[in-house]
């Protein structure tokens, strides 16, 4: 049965307050306050949730003895610069894959070749790909959009070169999961990105969904640490 959520909120006093009257170990009162204020309080709770006490499936709002605040902040701070770090990683990886996906596709297909289903795998579901595309075209708010809108016919379908610039990573990982790779009909266009990251070109499509996971963690500012 639900029940009315009537919890009100806390002052920084009354946070810390609240967190010792659980168990956890805090040695400076006015530095923690100044954390809570800095991170909140909701936030920081993802990494002390794993040091609740646990009672067969339940989680108890209890802390395990010994747990400190301290430490708790070091490993959000920890988590904090491991996504900086690993976000500007997959930031080289994506332009990177924007650009040899924009020089091939436009040499091989043309400027607006890629709104051709007949130039994809013939099972990649080419209508949601466009669904996606015509989304991400009129959200931009870029100079070069608008100027395509104002002075060109077709809107919002523009050229490859225009196109990857506003798509997210995850619409470049499925724009390459449809991308066809046959020999029999001498078109391998995967084989031939694939082979820029040096990489077989199955497990470069794994590797740009699991990248395409951990990127929206970092920009979502979620937690990588586990």
């Amino acid at each position: 049965m639900l029940k009315p959520y009537n919890k009100k909120p806390l002052s920084y006093a009354e946070q810390v307050h609240h967190l010792q009257s659980k168990g956890l170990s805090i040695h400076n009162v006015a530095w923690a306050e100044g954390i809570l204020a800095k991170y909140g309080y909701y936030r920081l709770s993802a990494y002390w949730y794993p040091y609740r006490i646990r009672s067969g499936n339940n989680v108890l709002d209890r802390f395990k003895p010994g747990t400190s605040f301290e430490k708790i902040v070091q490993l959000y701070e920890f988590d904090t610069e491991l996504r900086l770090q690993i976000f500007g990683a997959i930031e080289i990886i994506e332009t990177f894959l924007r650009t040899k996906l924009t020089y091939y596709l436009g040499h091989q297909y043309g400027a607006f070749g890629i709104y051709n289903a007949q130039n994809f795998y013939p099972k990649f579901n080419h209508r949601k790909f466009l669904e996606t595309c015509n989304k991400e075209v009129e959200r931009s708010k870029d100079t070069f959009i608008q100027h395509f809108q104002q002075n060109y016919e077709g809107f919002p379908q523009i050229p490859i070169w225009m196109l990857t610039e506003v798509l997210s990573f995850g619409s470049l990982s499925f724009l390459y999961s449809g991308l066809i790779n046959n020999k029999a009909n001498n078109k391998e266009d995967k084989k031939a990105i694939a082979q820029h990251f040096s990489l077989h070109h199955e497990k470069l499509a794994e590797w740009l969904h699991i990248l395409t996971y951990v990127r929206n963690i970092c920009a979502h500012h979620g937690r990588l640490w586990e």
